[in-house]
């Protein structure tokens, strides 16, 4: 069995902590796990925050946005 990549590693963390993202507010980039660490961003992944799926701003152009806090039901 090979060793884990560092995305499979940041992946198998953000599913234990019950995380469904990464984001950066700075950078306006974000990425589920589905999708993780393959966005087009400027600012290095290393500056990336755990987080979760949030409504995006009115007029987003983004599909999904992740944020700091989980929303609450």
């Amino acid at each position: 069995m090979a060793n884990p990549t560092v995305k499979e590693i940041v992946r198998r963390y953000l599913v234990k902590e019950n995380f469904e993202g990464l984001f950066n507010e700075d950078a306006e980039c974000a990425c589920k796990l589905d999708d993780l660490i393959t966005c087009e961003c400027d600012f290095p992944i290393h500056e990336c925050e755990a987080g979760y799926i949030i409504p995006c701003e009115e007029g987003s152009d983004f599909n999904y946005c992740v944020g700091r806090d989980k929303p609450t039901e």
